[in-house]
């Protein structure tokens, strides 16, 4: 069967949110655009609650700060998850439940960080950075006509986790000051890394 070609005149069609090719892929089905958000959304939630569990702890002021402004981010995009979630599926929505009994022993472990750097390296350069692939790999399998809430509100998130990583990869850079401390913060982040494979990365779908 042919496909119809369409002369939009060399305006961008769709409103500039994407071409009429992209328009007609599948993209992902509501159960499983869902499963997804859950999973995003345990996450924030997650890095809320481990930050603030060591807000008093870190010893550095700026990691302190940082820390409070992060994990006000991470609430605000649970709670914008939580509401895209409830405009999908009706009650009971199962938002505090565990998606993945792997993924919560993979944040279990990063939360017992020893010292700022292992924080960091979990937090940062494991957690979000996980995060920010999963975002990436959603932005670019979906349907952004047909989850175009989605698309916004997920393409918001790849910015503040962006910017969050960022700042954390600065915080290690200063604060791995030696080849014993890059070790040590290496060495944190393959055990984690671990974990996170067991898990099979974000999704669930990467298992051994």
């Amino acid at each position: 069967m042919k496909r119809a070609i369409i002369d939009n005149k060399g305006i961008p069609p769709l409103a500039g949110i994407c071409t009429y090719e992209d328009a007609c892929k599948p993209g992902f089905t509501v159960d499983r655009s869902v499963e997804l958000l859950k999973r995003f959304n345990f996450i924030s939630k997650g890095l809320n609650q481990m930050q603030a569990a060591h807000l008093a702890r870190v010893p550095e002021w700026e990691v302190k700060s940082a820390f409070g402004y992060h994990l006000w981010l991470d609430a605000e995009h649970s709670a914008a998850i939580r509401k895209r979630v409830s405009e999908m599926r009706e009650p009971p929505l199962g938002l505090d439940q565990v998606p993945d009994e792997k993924l919560r022993v993979w944040l279990d472990e990063a939360i017992h960080g020893d010292d700022t750097i292992e924080l960091l390296v979990g937090f940062y350069r494991v957690i979000r950075a996980e995060i920010i692939k999963a975002l990436n790999r959603y932005l670019a399998e979906m349907n952004r006509i047909a989850e175009h809430p989605t698309y916004r509100l997920l393409r918001g998130m790849l910015q503040d986790q962006e910017e969050m990583l960022d700042w954390g990869e600065q915080a290690l850079a200063a604060l791995i000051d030696s080849p014993e401390k890059e070790l040590h913060a290496q060495q944190w982040e393959h055990h984690l890394l671990a974990y996170l494979r067991d898990a099979g990365g974000f999704s669930g779908m990467i298992r051994k």
